[in-house]
């Protein structure tokens, strides 16, 4: 299973720190990459580039949530088995909405470090992911539970050490 994770910035001198954290956090699992991309850029471009993978994570803010639905629909036309996840605020508050649209298959809720390590152990059984809301024999499913992540695991962590010089 291939996963990416993902976004798409505002500008290239945008960085973002989410995908960048859940990868250093993560990346002993195999199949896990991350690359980020820009609003600017045409949804069939990005979907194009990330349509070999199995699991798309986006990480969703006010300013590219239209851009990103707009490529998960690019993604789907491609391949109809590639899945959605989403995560990030804009996501986290009106996941009611989100989740039903057709391109969006999950939506890790609130703080994604332990959902989205759970994820990447357990999918596609994901019954037991914490805070993730899926679709299950056309019903919306949500795994609300507290999940705190004590800040002291990123102690050592660069989350910068994965990027290219450039």
């Amino acid at each position: 299973m291939n996963i990416l994770l993902t976004t798409l910035n505002a500008k290239y001198i945008h960085l973002n720190l989410a995908i960048r954290l859940l990868y250093a956090l993560n990346k002993h699992k195999s199949g896990l990459g991350w690359r980020e991309f820009v609003i600017k850029q045409r949804p069939e471009e990005i979907a194009e580039a990330c349509k070999e993978y199995d699991v798309i994570a986006f990480s969703c803010y006010i300013w590219n949530i239209t851009q990103t639905l707009l490529v998960a629909r690019e993604l789907k036309k491609i391949n109809p088995n590639i899945k959605i996840l989403l995560g990030g605020p804009e996501v986290s508050y009106d996941y009611e909405e989100f989740i039903l649209k057709e391109e969006v298959d999950f939506i890790i809720i609130g703080e994604g470090e332990i959902p989205f390590a759970a994820f990447l152990d357990h999918y596609p059984d994901v019954t037991t992911v914490s805070n993730l809301v899926y679709k299950q024999d056309g019903k919306v499913r949500f795994n609300q539970q507290q999940v705190p992540f004590d800040l002291k695991n990123y102690t050592g962590i660069n989350p910068y050490l994965f990027d290219t010089p450039e």
